[in-house]
Parts: C-alpha cells; sequence; structure tokens
C-alpha cells in the first residue's frame, strides 16, 4: 500500500509540474490573438503617422512611427518563436526598419522620405494581406 501512495504521488506531483511548466510557456509566448492585435494597430498608427507628418507634428509623428517599430519587432519575434517561413520575419524587419526611417526622416524634417516610408509600410500590408488572408 504505501509504494502506491508512493506512486500517486509521485505521479501527481509530475503532472503538477508539467501544468506549471505549460502555464508558465504560454504566459511568455505570443498569441495568433497578440499577432492579429498588433498588425490591426499597426494599420492604425500608420494613418496617424501620415497624418501627423502631413500636420507637421513632429513629436505625434515620432511617436506613431516608435510604436510601429516595437509593433513590427514583437511581430519579428513572434514569427521567430514559431518557426514561421524567413519570409514573414524579413517583411517584420522590413516594417521595423521602414519605420525607424519615419522617425529619423522627420526628426530631419525630411517629411516626403517619411511619407515614402510610411507608404512602403502600407502597401506590405495590403500585399502581405492579398497573398495570406485566409479568405479570398
Amino acid at each position: 500500500m504505501k509504494s502506491g501512495t508512493v506512486v500517486r504521488k509521485y505521479a501527481l506531483l509530475l503532472a503538477l509540474m508539467a501544468l506549471l511548466a505549460l502555464a508558465v510557456g504560454t504566459s511568455s509566448a505570443a498569441s495568433m490573438l497578440d499577432f492579429d492585435i498588433w498588425m490591426r494597430k499597426i494599420d492604425k498608427k500608420i494613418v496617424d503617422v501620415q497624418k501627423r507628418i502631413a500636420q507637421k507634428d513632429d513629436e505625434a509623428a515620432i511617436q506613431s512611427a516608435e510604436e510601429i517599430e516595437d509593433l513590427y519587432l514583437k511581430m519579428e519575434n513572434y514569427f521567430i518563436q514559431i518557426k514561421h517561413p524567413e519570409e514573414a520575419v524579413q517583411m517584420s524587419r522590413e516594417g521595423k526598419e521602414a519605420a525607424a526611417i519615419i522617425s529619423a526622416s522627420v526628426r530631419n524634417q525630411d517629411y516626403d522620405k517619411g511619407v515614402l516610408a510610411a507608404v512602403s509600410i502600407a502597401r506590405a500590408c495590403s500585399a502581405c494581406h492579398d497573398n495570406y488572408r485566409p479568405f479570398k
């Protein structure tokens, strides 16, 4: 009887450790929902950054561009984490780089370059959605 109790306690301990490991692993990992939220934020922010550049509201444009850059970094890390094809990682890097160009251009008051970088992000979003949208 004692060995049966020990085995059950050991099995329960292992099960609890497995659940704890699963909970810790999933809490630090981004989900598809997170990814969807990031894409929607980028969509809104890219429109905002173009408006702010047109208004020559440098501080707000830079802030929005930096937020876009951070969102693309999250997407890049997400794609790396889930071992998604390199194309997704590369597209995220390109978006991040374009957002950095927006910030630098606005800081240098090169608004045309900033707008071109913003438009390139908007076009990349459309192209990606055209190719990878689940429903056509």
